[in-house]
């Protein structure tokens, strides 16, 4: 999964990546739903994996047609504090986490809207 979703994420780090997978609704939709479905399968989160996952929808958020969707798919987990330990053991992640929240709308100057 770790290398799976690092060769995604380098994809979407060009602009012709992220606008291939963009393009259409469906195609940004079967992206999202691959990274929730990492996200849902927690046995397996590293810190590495969950920073990639953050950083793949922070990237899709970037994007004029995903923009406005991106809040309604970014999984539960990601925003319940289901990985707490690993993104307060792990500055850059919280980093990455909050540019998502940002990107998102569901956090303003630091502090969680939710």
């Amino acid at each position: 999964q770790t290398v799976a979703t690092f060769v995604l994420h380098r994809v979407m780090n060009s602009k012709d990546g992220l606008d291939y997978m963009c393009h259409t609704p469906q195609r940004f939709t079967a992206v999202a739903k691959v990274l929730t479905q990492v996200v849902q399968s927690k046995k397996d989160m590293t810190a590495r994996l969950l920073k990639l996952v953050i950083k793949c929808f922070t990237r899709l958020a970037d994007h004029a047609h995903a923009k406005n969707e991106i809040a309604r798919v970014i999984p539960a987990e990601l925003r319940n504090n289901t990985f707490g330990k690993l993104v307060d053991d792990d500055p850059s992640i919280k980093r990455a986490m909050m540019q998502l929240l940002k990107a998102t709308g569901d956090v303003n100057d630091g502090r969680r809207n939710h």
